[in-house]
């Protein structure tokens, strides 16, 4: 666990009633930011594919990066059991206040579950690509198919990296291609006021590389949900 828990701190933040924003910075530079505000949507506001991808939900859900806990939230109301897991104790902590009724604080790749225990399980906000690397997600994966049981599902969100025009993002995507890394696989770090969180690898997986990498773990894509032009969308994975 970081004992900076930079996200945490924001969460708690905004929890508190307080605006904040969170710098979300690459190693090269390029700087994005993020209302915080964002985590604590209602359905309402969700994004259309997080809405469309609520309705394959069964059973024993696990939220993975569950944040503030608005997936956990939303799905509650609608009578089922959700485990909500977190690397961050005071994102835990937020929402457990916020009503959550069964929050873990726990890191991916290393699952405290049963083999076989869940029907569903939730990786918004990108998390399937939150190990890093191509081996790296591979062992989330078989991590997570095994505590998966046959027939449930994976919900993946990710961001297919190549659709974009942007300078940086294309110049970013030739240092990876001529270093032999994958194109989509970021350096980051949080920052939040005078916090500064450690760096850490997200993978963005084009619909092909989750396909991929899916199958090496034992699993099949069977569908994505999100415009074809969009670079956003998640995947419905099967066991």
């Amino acid at each position: 666990m970081s004992p900076k828990d930079v996200f945490g701190k924001a969460i708690m933040d905004v929890f508190q009633g307080k605006k904040v924003t969170i710098n979300v910075r690459r190693d090269d530079g390029h700087l994005d930011q993020e209302n915080g505000s964002y985590y604590f949507t209602d359905f309402d506001r969700f994004p259309t594919i997080e809405k469309d991808s609520m309705n394959f939900a069964r059973g024993l859900i696990l939220d993975m990066g569950c944040g503030a806990g608005r997936h956990a939230l939303y799905l509650q109301t609608k009578g089922f059991s959700v485990i909500a897991l977190d690397i961050s104790p005071l994102a835990i902590r937020v929402a457990h206040q916020r009503g959550v009724s069964k929050p873990i604080l726990a890191a991916a790749p290393w699952l405290p579950f049963r083999s076989e225990t869940f029907e569903t399980l939730l990786l918004m906000f990108n998390n399937f690509g939150i190990c890093g690397g191509y081996e790296e997600t591979v062992r989330y994966l078989r991590e997570l198919c095994r505590i998966l049981k046959q027939g449930g599902c994976i919900l993946a969100s990710s961001l297919h990296p190549t659709l974009t025009d942007n300078e940086s993002h294309l110049r970013y995507h030739e240092s990876n291609r001529k270093r032999g890394l994958p194109v989509g696989l970021v350096t980051l770090r949080l920052e939040y006021g005078a916090d500064v969180g450690n760096s850490f690898k997200l993978l963005l997986a084009s619909p092909e590389e989750m396909k991929m990498l899916s199958a090496r773990a034992g699993l099949k894509l069977t569908k994505t949900i999100g415009p074809a032009n969009g670079p956003f969308y998640i995947g419905v994975i099967k066991k």
